[in-house]
């Protein structure tokens, strides 16, 4: 008998800000439906915007999908939905969509999805955490760590190699489908 495979959780950060009619919430939409058809479960913020997306296309796709989200904005969670675990503010809310995941997909970003990128990144930098993929999907992503490497102070041997940069939702399932998970 074959033993089940291990449903992960991954976090998926993206930007309230971007609605339906924009790539990349197309992009988020199909990101959610292909993680839930490979055997992912999804968590994100809870909210709008891409959030919502990767959560719409996750329901399709069969995921289990967790918002995560906070008594400090008076909002309502996204519809697509199964738990919604509401925290007081940031810092609760941070340590679940970084510690009790398996993984991390971004997506085009505004100064939370960007706090949130550069927490798991820092962390698994210094292995604060176990060894999680951190995947960087999207041109935006590019740019943004060209100017890292230019610009900080960092090892690039050892800080950048943590990050995939990705184009597609297609390239973010072959990278999670080929990660040693430790468990």
């Amino acid at each position: 008998m074959r033993k089940k495979k291990k449903r992960r959780l991954i976090s998926v950060f993206g930007s309230s800000k971007i609605q339906d009619n924009l790539h990349e919430y197309k992009a988020a939409k199909g990101l959610g439906e292909l993680l839930g058809k490979n055997g992912y479960d999804i968590c994100t913020g809870g909210y709008d915007g891409l959030m919502s997306a990767v959560s719409e296309g996750g329901k399709i796709g069969g995921a289990k999908v967790k918002g995560i989200t906070m008594e400090i904005f008076d909002l309502p969670p996204n519809k697509w939905l199964d738990e919604e675990i509401k925290v007081k503010n940031f810092f609760p809310r941070l340590e679940i969509l970084l510690e009790k995941v398996d993984g991390y997909v971004a997506l085009a970003a505004g100064l939370g999805t960007m706090a949130e990128v550069l927490l798991a990144w820092s962390m698994l930098s210094i292995d604060a955490i176990k060894s999680k993929p951190l995947i960087l999907m999207g041109d935006f992503w590019k740019e943004i760590m060209d100017l890292f490497e230019r610009r900080l102070y960092i090892n690039p041997e050892g800080s950048l190699e943590r990050a995939d940069i990705v184009s597609t939702p297609s390239d973010v399932i072959e990278i999670l489908n080929r990660f040693k998970w430790e468990d």
